[in-house]
């Protein structure tokens, strides 16, 4: 019989910003993003889902053997918490969430020189994990590739770019800007339901890069 011995009631707050080195840390490894970015896609706020250990490894097709090192480093930086702990058949079984639904690195923590391979290695993770679950999704048969969307469903179409535009630094600015504002409108992270929480909406995984070397940069 399963005996629940403990339960959190924390409201999770909506935006987390990383500003130490050991949460930064934490995030630049694919797989420990891999799960934050699944637990963090599977609610809105104090509703989140709660994951074990087995459930995530089964959503990531990695051994479960192999995350309880991942979870103890995330719940160490505060990045996720345990929301219960149950003894089921004399074994003690733990469920996690993510403590926010989305996170922001603050501007001068990111541009201190020390954290220039750990923000290498963070954007590394970012890569791999997104290439991770494009290519899952194509070979699980879950993304067409050649297939016509339903009208009306463009978005379940991928839309992926790769390449170097030259602009005047007016133009460059002005894209940069419209970018971010895209964001902004679809992304919120103000306090109100970001877009990609709403509660009949589908699910979109996206990443957007944009920098501009400075000239004579050594």
């Amino acid at each position: 019989m399963d005996d629940v011995r403990t339960r959190s009631a924390d409201a999770v707050p909506g935006v987390r910003l990383v500003d130490d080195a050991a949460t930064f840390k934490a995030m630049a490894d694919p797989l420990r993003l891999a799960m934050l970015r699944r637990m963090m896609a599977a609610g809105v706020s104090e509703n989140m889902r709660p994951w074990t250990a087995k459930e995530l490894a089964a959503e990531l097709g990695e051994p479960q053997t192999k995350l309880y090192r991942h979870l103890k480093q995330l719940e160490e930086c505060g990045l996720i918490r345990v929301v219960e702990t149950r003894l089921v058949s004399g074994i003690v079984e733990q469920r996690y969430a993510a403590a926010q639904t989305s996170m922001e690195i603050k501007r001068d923590f990111l541009e201190q020189s020390t954290t220039r391979d750990e923000t290498a290695d963070l954007f590394a993770a970012g890569i791999d994990t997104y290439r991770r679950g494009l290519l899952a999704a194509v070979h699980g048969g879950r993304i067409d590739l050649k297939a016509e969307p339903e009208p009306g469903a463009s978005y379940r179409r991928p839309l992926l770019m790769f390449g170097d535009v030259r602009l005047s630094p007016a133009r460059a600015d002005e894209f940069r800007r419209r970018l971010s504002e895209l964001l902004d409108e679809y992304v919120s992270s103000d306090g109100r339901i970001p877009s990609y929480q709403e509660p009949d909406g589908v699910e979109l995984s996206v990443m957007l890069g944009c920098f501009t070397e400075i000239d004579g940069a050594g």
